[in-house]
């Protein structure tokens, strides 16, 4: 895969999502302080949202 600086990535399928939104949380970064929330695009996902140093937007996604 080939990304340039302000891409959207989708990750799918991340095993034990809340555990890793957690680890992040506890890094205390200043800016990047993502939220965990219910994908609105499946009933049963849950997704995080975050942004990497070089502006590209991740996007987390786990089915529950």
């Amino acid at each position: 895969m080939i990304a340039v600086p302000g891409a959207r990535i989708h990750i799918e399928d991340f095993n034990n999502l809340a555990a890793y939104h957690k680890k992040i949380l506890a890094k205390n970064y200043k800016f990047n302080r993502p939220s965990l929330d219910k994908a609105s695009w499946s009933p049963n996902a849950i997704c995080m949202q975050a942004i990497d140093p070089f502006g590209n937007r991740l996007t987390f996604t786990e089915e529950v």
